[in-house]
């Protein structure tokens, strides 16, 4: 494990669920119907944790102007 390759501590499993969430349908559905249970935790912890490094780069590029 390398620091500056800053993984990503969640992971994404490879679920029947995924796949199926990854076809087109196109009635609308929510976000817990198209990805249920651990599915839906999974993608939920990795877009808080790209949202949490988007928002630490945007400080560092805001504080670097000023």
């Amino acid at each position: 494990n390398e620091p500056d390759n800053r993984c990503f501590e969640s992971v994404i499993p490879r679920m029947t669920a995924m796949q199926d969430a990854a076809r087109y349908v196109g009635d609308e559905r929510s976000f817990s119907a198209k990805y249920p249970g651990s599915a839906g935790k999974a993608l939920r912890s990795l877009a808080e944790e790209v949202l949490q490094r988007m928002a630490e780069e945007n400080n560092r590029s805001s504080s670097s102007r000023h």
